[in-house]
């Protein structure tokens, strides 16, 4: 598998998922948090004009001239918090967008599970204004971001201009798809994922699950102007491509951008050439997707 990633990427570090269903995990889960929120709690950003505030619900990186808004809801399983890659992506957003940029650091596996990480990131999309917004997620917040975004339309909350989905995580039944098992030695194991949704959808009430779930929902009409970015080795590519073919059938307007080379997290390494060029494609994508709303 190695052998395939592109050279302009260092060599991928696994991410396991600390099942707390295995004995003396929820310990080393708690170990990581902690030294998680300790880290996030002394961030500052390397650009100039951008300030950071930090409340008891979220971390926000604002330029000093923003006008718009992104909402961005950070992977790691349920169960990480916010990581300083994280924070260097949405700093970088915040400088050259001119954006507030929110990060919820909601809680977290497994003293909190589904819906409780939703229901609290639900919160902050609904203080958003009717001015330009983004609702952006990574991973995990993929899914939330996209739960957020179905959840509105059907509640009459104010419509994101744009819909940001980098390397998401879309359904729990994910054996299915064929690149859960070509991938299957990736940054992101399937023994992983599925553990990760088993632990959080545990005891979750059906009536929230076609948002939870995104790929279990039968309507995805009306819904933001969409990016979808799977990465070629990850479990999650087929699942993000199968989303995005969905959404276009239903009406939405749809960037799809599979990252050749890459995998699960590969944008962490800010100063590769692949990753520098990718993030530049993502920050033409947002813009034209907040001037295409305030035109």
């Amino acid at each position: 598998m190695c052998g395939r990633y592109s050279p302009e990427l260092k060599p991928p570090k696994m991410m396991p998922f600390l099942n707390p269903e295995r004995t003396g995990m929820i310990p080393a889960m708690k170990m990581f948090q902690k030294m998680g929120f300790a880290k996030s709690a002394l961030y500052t950003p390397s650009f100039g004009n951008l300030s950071v505030e930090r409340t008891k619900e979220a971390i926000v990186i604002s330029h000093n001239e923003a006008q718009n808004t992104m909402l961005f809801l950070h992977g790691g399983a349920f169960y990480l918090p916010l990581s300083i890659a994280s924070l260097d992506l949405a700093a970088y957003y915040a400088e050259r967008l001119q954006l507030r940029v929110i990060l919820p650091e909601y809680p977290l596996l497994p003293e909190h599970r589904a819906p409780d990480a939703f229901l609290f990131c639900l919160e902050a999309y609904r203080c958003l204004t009717r001015s330009g917004f983004l609702l952006y997620g990574e991973s995990a917040g993929g899914s939330l971001a996209a739960a957020l975004a179905l959840y509105g339309r059907d509640h009459g909350l104010p419509k994101a201009n744009g819909l940001v989905l980098v390397y998401p995580t879309l359904d729990d039944e994910m054996r299915k798809y064929p690149s859960a098992s070509e991938c299957c030695d990736g940054r992101w194991s399937l023994e992983d994922n599925l553990a990760m949704w088993r632990s959080y959808l545990k005891m979750t009430e059906e009536e929230y699950l076609a948002y939870l779930v995104p790929m279990k929902n039968c309507d995805l009409g009306m819904l933001p102007d969409t990016y979808i970015e799977p990465q070629e080795f990850d479990i999650l590519k087929d699942e993000a491509v199968l989303f995005a073919e969905q959404m276009k059938k239903a009406g939405n307007s749809i960037t799809l951008n599979l990252v050749h080379g890459s995998y699960h997290g590969f944008d962490e390494d800010m100063e590769s050439p692949l990753v520098k060029r990718v993030l530049e494609e993502r920050v033409c994508v947002m813009k034209t997707m907040l001037e295409n709303r305030s035109a």
